[in-house]
């Protein structure tokens, strides 16, 4: 935030610092300042609309808005490629009740390590929610072979070890989410951060699994609360 705010006082013709503005407030939470920062980097250069759109989807699906999320990224798609993009529509779609094309595009994302692992991670987490274990052990076994490993990729890898029932193993890996490298706040309370999910936060990486081991509701449709940011 400071060094945005410092690259404005230098030059205030800049668009980029609104958006990196945009994305640090919105993972704090600050939806309403992500927008503000929006449309301030569009006056500059309305030319760019792929960044507003991007920071748009992802503060819309960490709002919990799901279809407005939908909206601004599938837009995304037609002025701009991006697989981690792609993701976040994926999860959009998902939560919005979307589980068979959402996870149509999770096992597409292929090329990028990062897109690819955080995909195949959310999607083990997807498919762990339903009982599909064994093709959710497969995926999870995969990202544990691989070499990239971002909190993303950690945060999932524990909601679907939850929702396995494998606690242990969901715990270790959500407080590695603190070792990992780290683009974005995801945290473990145990270790002095804040959990979050694409369906809301957490205190604790505790609560998480608290919230895991209790039965859905029907009108849920066993659908995990796997990641998010």
């Amino acid at each position: 935030v400071e060094e945005s705010h410092r690259a404005l006082e230098l030059n205030r013709s800049l668009e980029m610092p609104h958006y990196y503005l945009a994305v640090a407030f919105y993972h704090f939470g600050l939806f309403d300042l992500a927008e503000r920062e929006v449309r301030a980097g569009l006056e500059i250069n309305p030319a760019n609309r792929a960044e507003a759109l991007r920071v748009r989807g992802s503060t819309a699906l960490f709002s919990r808005h799901f279809q407005e999320a939908e909206r601004h990224l599938t837009e995304l798609r037609q002025v701009s490629s991006s697989q981690v993009s792609d993701w976040y529509l994926a999860q959009a779609m998902y939560y919005d009740g979307q589980s068979a094309p959402a996870e149509k595009i999770l096992a597409a994302l292929h090329g990028s390590a990062q897109a690819e692992r955080r995909a195949q991670a959310t999607l083990a987490s997807f498919l762990a929610a339903r009982r599909e274990g064994e093709q959710a052990r497969k995926l999870l076994q995969s990202v544990e072979n691989g070499s990239y490993v971002d909190h993303h990729v950690a945060y999932s890898m524990g909601a679907a070890y939850a929702q396995l029932g494998d606690f242990a193993e969901a715990h270790r890996w959500l407080c590695s989410t603190i070792l990992a490298p780290r683009t974005s706040s995801i945290d473990c309370a145990k270790c002095g951060m804040r959990t979050r999910s694409g369906m809301g936060f957490y205190s604790s990486e505790t609560e998480v699994l608290q919230v895991f081991q209790k039965p859905l509701p029907a009108s849920r449709h066993n659908r995990s609360i796997a990641h998010s940011r």
